[in-house]
């Protein structure tokens, strides 16, 4: 049985929605954050990516203690309320509605609920410390799970009210919230499904570290966007260009995205090229162990430096960007893994690679936070 907890939002109210509201803190670079809160001074950027209010050297604990501070400034100031009673609360963004609500972390470390990748562990150590000392949830796990039609007539019911948010983003996707007015039916209806992490697994595993529950937002898979999740690396691991195309026989192209499983495109030194896999597993892993291990000598994508990943949504564009600025050395771009592979994987027991999918739209952060474990008491001599 899944167990969907009710809890009071900590949120922004209609008028202040949309100056709040910003993207994942993943799916943006430090200078880009800096410009957005430089053009937008409310963005909850300032909490999930606290290092905009603090010098460059600025030390991991004055990171914590600026973003318990940047959160303690919009409660102090009003920007942010919390709901008076418990609730669940429906979340639809772009085409996707799901219900918001606190998640199990005993269900989550039972396979309940399911994962379908390991965590990186410098990553996991920075958010639990995170979520110490903010003693709030603040970013939502993307959940999927079936579709299934109990749930979409619980939910149906709860978007015929009037929604308490509903704005759209500077991207043109829109964000709509309902307060759910009876919990118990949503809760029944989930009761027989599992749910599967689909972004969000390092918040996922730091909250199990530290509290008995997660913020999640479950959606039906029929209705979950995925894209690719490209790869780049910073040098070619004491190979020239002429030696690479050779090593993996790549074949010149015009096209930027594979159009099918099996293939992937890469760009290098200027151009572009066309690589085949051979095998039954996801690409992801057959580059892995074809191309990735053997080829560049990256044998743990978790740990390994020389590597990085560039979310779908920025497209080929981003990848010719960062090979041209000589940032990086050569860039694939993937085929998208499918939700129901996704799925598939996590019912096995199985994991994919790390960053094996890129889920669109993002949920953004701040519209629902929760307050839920006790905060850690500030770090004395933290820089500030």
């Amino acid at each position: 049985m899944v167990s969907l907890l009710p809890f009071r939002a900590l949120r922004p109210d209609q008028d202040r929605a949309a100056a709040i509201a910003s993207v994942p803190y993943d799916v943006i670079s430090e200078n880009e954050a800096r410009a957005a809160v430089a053009a937008n001074p409310d963005s909850f950027l300032r909490v999930i990516r606290p290092e905009v209010d603090l010098p460059a050297d600025a030390t991991p604990e004055a990171r914590y203690d600026k973003a318990a501070e940047n959160l303690e400034r919009l409660v102090q100031s009003g920007a942010l309320r919390e709901d008076a009673a418990p609730a669940l609360y429906v979340y639809r963004v772009g085409k996707q509605t799901g219900v918001a609500a606190l998640c199990s972390t005993a269900e989550y470390e039972s396979g309940r609920i399911k994962r379908h990748e390991w965590t990186r562990p410098d990553k996991e150590n920075d958010r639990t410390r995170l979520l110490e000392r903010l003693g709030a949830h603040v970013g939502p796990v993307f959940l999927t799970h079936r579709d299934d039609d109990t749930v979409a007539a619980a939910v149906g019911d709860v978007v015929a009210r009037d929604p308490i948010i509903d704005f759209t983003a500077s991207d043109g996707v829109r964000h709509t919230i309902w307060c759910a007015p009876d919990s118990a039916a949503i809760q029944r209806a989930f009761a027989p499904l599992d749910l599967y992490i689909a972004d969000g697994h390092h918040r996922a595993a730091s909250a199990a570290r530290v509290d008995a529950a997660f913020l999640g937002v479950m959606f039906p898979a029929g209705e979950t966007g995925v894209l690719a999740y490209n790869r780049v690396l910073r040098d070619l691991h004491g190979l020239d260009a002429a030696a690479v195309r050779q090593r993996l026989g790549l074949r010149a192209t015009d096209e930027k995205r594979p159009p099918r499983q099996g293939e992937v495109r890469v760009y290098l030194a200027g151009s572009w090229y066309a690589l085949s896999l051979a095998g039954n597993e996801l690409d992801c892993a057959l580059l892995q162990d074809q191309v990735l291990t053997p080829v560049f000598g990256i044998q743990d994508v978790r740990t390994d430096a020389r590597i990085d990943f560039v979310g779908g949504s920025r497209g080929p564009e981003e990848l010719e960007r960062l090979v041209d600025s000589g940032a990086m050395a050569i860039a694939f771009s993937m085929y998208p893994t499918g939700v129901n592979e996704v799925i598939a994987v996590a019912d096995r027991g199985e994991v994919m690679p790390p960053k094996s999918t890129w889920f669109e739209p993002k949920l953004r952060s701040g519209l629902l936070v929760a307050r839920t474990i006790r905060p850690r008491a500030p770090t004395p001599d933290a820089a500030t």
